[in-house]
């Protein structure tokens, strides 16, 4: 039957499943993938890659499944009139022209949307509520979505779309050749391979690519002129404000140009509870459905009455460690001076070095208390989980790698200083982030082929 599956299905999307998943739980999980919408399931393609070592599962759907997902999840598409509309399934001929191919009336970014959807909305039923499933430490309750519960229980390792090689290849030709590099981004390619999100952060680099021309040639002047006084950085400053304003009304226009172009213009989704979400069974107010419930006071009390406090010592102990950081600097400065030799040239520049190192450490470091503290205060909702996560994480990084510029700007008032340091913490910082970015990904992909091979 896989094989069947596998023969006449094209997968779009692959789930990851954990290491010590059971075949009964593999089982369970892609039964609930092929069931009927009316027991419980999503009505769709699935089947288990054998011989692979890490249990994946690859799903798809017929086109006449992923027509009712577009219609259910209100998608738009441009009609033969040349308008932009809801998709409907019983006016589907007014989409594509006659004797076209029905299974390119989406994308493959809207397919996988689509599919994702679906994987959602698989929700646990009454007579699901006492299932064991291996390693799970809570129970389902009746309306949760099994693909967030299976992931926070770490059934689920990750879900993530696949390539289309032949898509690929032709995206590439377009987009990233060096013939290309003048011409501008196929972004409604990209859209449609990546999705919106993708496409709109590529738009949003290459907006702001062009308007950084501007002020490199203001400041190319600025560096070949010979003017040296204090309105020479007033003029400076006050030109940077005025391009900032300029430069973010142009991309609110620009976004809101291709928002409306690929009909994501003022989309709003109902927010689901998170699947780590924690308390007592009770009925929410407004859904009616059986959800955990969770006090108020108790989460406002934790974040003021513990949270609050930690960050404050982590903001304590960054400018601590930025002090220390000035002091040796003077150290290997004053030696430099009283014997300015090439080593004490070379050894001046290692606090500077050193400090960055330590930025990014405590950034690492942080980012994980941050996350620790944001389950621990136990948000309902991804959206409030976030919030909260982004203030921690932008108060601290603020601190941590801007205080002791503002210092030597502000306090210190040396320039010369100042361009050391920045240049310093932006050249360590590029390579450091060039290896964890580009080398180690690429060393992991490189093992990690060779122990596939090798297993195969």
């Amino acid at each position: 039957m896989g094989e069947e599956i596998k023969k006449k299905m094209t997968p779009l999307v692959v789930v990851s499943m954990g290491q010590k998943v059971t075949m009964t739980t593999m089982q369970w999980f892609m039964g609930k993938l092929k069931d009927n919408e009316s027991d419980g399931g999503a009505e769709l393609l699935a089947y288990k890659e054998k011989g692979n070592p890490n249990p994946c599962v690859y799903i798809g759907a017929v086109i006449e499944r992923l027509l009712d997902g577009a219609e259910l999840m209100e998608i738009k598409k441009v009609d033969n009139e040349g308008t932009l509309r809801e998709f409907c399934v019983a006016e589907v001929d007014c989409f594509i022209e006659p004797e076209a191919d029905l299974d390119n009336l989406l994308c493959l970014s809207e397919k996988q949307k689509i599919i994702l959807h679906e994987l959602e909305n698989v929700r646990f039923q009454e007579k699901d509520k006492n299932i064991r499933l291996d390693h799970c430490n809570k129970h389902p309750y009746s309306g949760q979505s099994m693909l967030r519960y299976c992931m926070s229980e770490g059934l689920i390792k990750s879900v993530f779309p696949l390539h289309d090689d032949n898509d690929l290849k032709c995206l590439a030709h377009d987009w990233y050749k060096w013939n290309k590099t003048l011409t501008s981004q196929p972004l409604g390619d990209i859209r449609n391979y990546f999705g919106e999100t993708i496409a709109m952060y590529f738009a949003f680099l290459g907006h702001y690519t062009v308007w950084l021309i501007p002020p490199a040639i203001v400041g190319l002047l600025y560096w070949c002129t010979s003017w040296r006084n204090v309105n020479r950085h007033a003029v400076f400053a006050v030109f940077n404000v005025l391009w900032t304003i300029v430069f973010m009304k142009t991309w609110n226009r620009r976004c809101a140009s291709l928002a409306y172009s690929w009909g994501t213009l003022k989309n709003q989704n109902f927010e689901e509870t998170r699947a780590a979400y924690y308390g007592e069974m009770g009925i929410n107010k407004i859904t009616e459905r059986v959800e955990p419930v969770y006090p108020k006071k108790k989460r406002i009390l934790k974040f003021y009455a513990v949270s609050v406090p930690v960050i404050g010592l982590c903001l304590g102990f960054a400018t601590w460690v930025m002090f220390i950081y000035f002091w040796i600097e003077s150290l290997t400065i004053k030696r430099h001076a009283a014997n300015p030799t090439l080593l004490n040239k070379i050894v001046s520049y290692i606090p500077g070095i050193g400090y960055t190192c330590a930025i990014l450490i405590m950034n690492a470091i942080y980012r994980r208390l941050a996350a620790y503290l944001n389950d621990w205060e136990n948000h309902r909702l991804q959206s409030a989980y976030d919030n909260h996560l982004v203030v921690k994480l932008v108060l601290f990084d603020f601190v941590n790698n801007f205080l002791s510029l503002f210092y030597i700007a502000f306090y210190l008032r040396d320039m010369a200083t100042l361009r050391t340091t920045l240049a310093t913490f932006v050249i360590v910082q590029q390579v450091i982030g060039q290896i964890q970015e580009s080398l180690i990904p690429y060393l992991l992909s490189t093992r990690r082929t060779k122990r596939i091979i090798k297993n195969f």
